[in-house]
């Protein structure tokens, strides 16, 4: 079983290359003048102006890495952020998660008292 008996068929290969025949080679004068300079990156940084500003303000440190690719002069910023609800000492994700179950609960409870819904 799952033993077939036709001839398995591989992919083609590459035709061949002729032994007189000479690739071309790039020259500057073929290289577009677009290509030659480099470009402006299409991105630019966010502006964050207001945000950040309820409860109490902290020392944020982050690490900036120098990236040494392609592109030209590029950053990346990685921030790993852990915050904590000092009155439910839970994780920001775990208190979210508790209050929307509790206003669900509370909105249940809601509609059963007004006899909106029927259990």
């Amino acid at each position: 079983m799952g033993y077939s008996e036709e001839p398995e068929t591989l992919p083609l290969s590459p035709p061949e290359i002729p032994p007189n025949v000479v690739p071309i080679q790039p020259t500057p004068d073929l290289i577009p003048e677009a290509n030659k300079k480099a470009s402006k990156p299409k991105w630019s940084p966010m502006s964050r102006c207001g945000t950040g500003f309820r409860g109490q303000r902290i020392q944020l440190l982050s690490n900036h890495f120098k990236v040494g690719v392609s592109s030209s002069g590029g950053y990346f910023f990685h921030y790993s952020v852990r915050l904590f609800f000092s009155c439910f000492n839970l994780p920001a994700w775990k208190v979210g998660l508790c209050l929307l179950e509790f206003y669900l609960l509370q909105n249940l409870l809601f509609l059963i008292a007004l006899g909106c819904l029927l259990l």
